[in-house]
């Protein structure tokens, strides 16, 4: 369906632009009301039966290697995984309120570190570009 719209707008063709519609109204006057709705909801879905993940970096917000381990996840695509900043300290003890997991996180030698969890089961804390790609590329 998708092809044939692009089809019909780029070649200009009103054959292919009528194919669409008679398509689409077949579907009804309920459909053309849900069509934003739907697909929303379609990756809510899609999100629930999802395993849980969550990317937590622990490090200084403005730290070079906090900023590295950041723009390594963002290589990445993770449709369903949280990313959750800490910074250390109090706003790691505030979050740990709400979220008990990230209390026991430490930074490793002082360092910018990430931790990949499934389910609030961690990965053994990485401090490097790399071991944090080999982490997210992992299944």
């Amino acid at each position: 369906m998708l092809n044939l719209i692009v089809l019909a707008r780029l070649l200009d063709d009103e054959e292919a632009r009528r194919k669409a519609e008679r398509t689409l109204a077949r579907y009804g006057p309920k459909a053309g009301r849900a069509g934003r709705v739907i697909p929303l909801m379609l990756a809510g879905l899609s999100t629930w039966h999802a395993t849980a993940s969550q990317v937590v970096v622990l490090g200084r917000r403005e730290a070079e290697d906090t900023a590295t381990l950041q723009a390594e996840i963002a290589r990445h695509y993770l449709p369903f995984a949280v990313v959750i900043p800490v910074d250390p300290g109090e706003r790691q003890a505030r979050l740990a309120a709400l979220m008990p997991f990230i209390g026991p996180m430490r930074m490793q030698e002082g360092r910018a570190t990430a931790f990949v969890c499934r389910n609030f089961a961690c990965r053994a804390p990485v401090t490097t570009a790399e071991a944090l790609a080999s982490q997210l590329e992992e299944p």
